[in-house]
């Protein structure tokens, strides 16, 4: 799975699990993975949340050999207070605390600075006199705009895209190593520090980014500790990938 001729056209091996049955074990996918090629079934699950779980942070490092888990241990540590690994009820508060930083008015407050991105990255092609679309514009866009929305100054920007990237390898590759989770692991360690480091300006001088938003953010008394604030803030910086 994930070879050249799987990506140049899937439908198939799709076409193939469909015809094995409702469900389909393949051992190499994440260390192992069961998948359910039809579409009704994965609508009857999603629904279910008396028997399935999104907390599998655990099986991202349990992929690998038992000798390595100590090592690894901090990765599934940090990857387990992101919001998409955590399930109810205490998903739904840590996502109703984020939805302050959500509304409309904020996204839309977004545009002129998503705008002076995109004119930038254009201007940078023109004045190379070359612009490859993809290394030089999709894959820079998405980090700079989270970078802006959680109010990353652009100097730093370089940064986050070599902690994305190190991150993108690790957990957007079906069959990862032990060196890429290490990457990873380390990626994690910098990207939290550096939010950690960046808090106390923001409780002193807060703005209208992301950031600053989520410190504020308040529900009915309750608010997001300080670690659940750099989980989500290093998750939205992932989302950029």
């Amino acid at each position: 799975m994930f070879d050249r001729a799987f990506i140049a056209n899937p439908y198939p091996q799709y076409y193939e699990w469909m015809k094995r049955g409702r469900v389909v074990w393949l051992p190499d996918f994440f260390g192992g993975a069961w998948v359910l090629p039809h579409y009704k079934d994965n609508t009857e699950l999603l629904r279910d949340s008396e028997r399935l779980t999104t907390e599998k942070a655990g099986g991202l490092v349990a992929q690998f050999p038992p000798e390595y888990h100590a090592e690894l241990r901090s990765l599934d540590e940090y990857l387990a207070r992101w919001l998409a690994f955590i399930d109810p009820p205490k998903h739904l508060r840590i996502r109703r605390l984020l939805q302050k930083g959500f509304t409309s008015e904020v996204l839309n407050s977004f545009r002129p600075r998503v705008q002076e991105i995109v004119d930038n990255l254009l201007a940078q092609g023109m004045v190379e006199g070359r612009l490859d679309m993809m290394s030089d514009f999709a894959y820079l866009l998405p980090v700079r705009v989270v970078c802006a929305m959680l109010g990353i100054p652009d100097k730093d920007h370089t940064l986050f895209v070599r902690w994305m990237d190190e991150l993108a390898m690790f957990l957007g590759n079906a069959s990862s190593t032990v060196e890429a989770a290490r990457h990873a692991k380390d990626a994690l360690e910098k990207l939290t520090n550096y939010f950690r480091e960046l808090l106390p300006e923001r409780r002193r001088h807060a703005g209208r980014d992301l950031m600053s938003l989520l410190v504020a953010a308040e529900e009915e008394g309750d608010v997001l500790s300080e670690d659940e604030l750099y989980a989500q803030c290093v998750f939205f910086s992932v989302r950029g990938i």
